[in-house]
């Protein structure tokens, strides 16, 4: 990003931020600071009192790729995270159960 140069978006990739709620603001807040490059972002339901499940994955640009938030009571699959990471490398149109070595559509 030019207008934040090398070192600001140095602290950027350094930064924690914590979002309490993510209804309302709080759910387009957590997108524009994933794609802005905070380094480590949470959110919290803030009537529970717990961190959501959530993956943001990011491209070297700060385009937000993929966002994924789950229940709290549902868990991650980080091969489906390692899946996706790799679909978005493929350089083309995936299936939805495509897998590394499959061709694309």
């Amino acid at each position: 990003m030019p207008e934040v140069g090398v070192q600001g978006q140095e602290k950027l990739a350094n930064a924690k931020v914590l979002c309490i709620g993510a209804g309302g603001l709080g759910s387009p807040l957590a997108l524009y600071l994933a794609s802005a490059g905070i380094g480590t972002l949470g959110i919290v339901d803030d009537e529970n009192g717990v961190c959501f499940r959530a993956t943001f994955i990011v491209d070297p640009d700060n385009t937000v790729q993929h966002i994924s938030v789950n229940a709290l009571d549902t868990g991650r699959n980080i091969d489906e995270i390692i899946r996706n990471i790799q679909a978005l490398k493929a350089g083309g149109l995936t299936a939805c159960n495509w897998q590394p070595g499959d061709s694309l559509l």
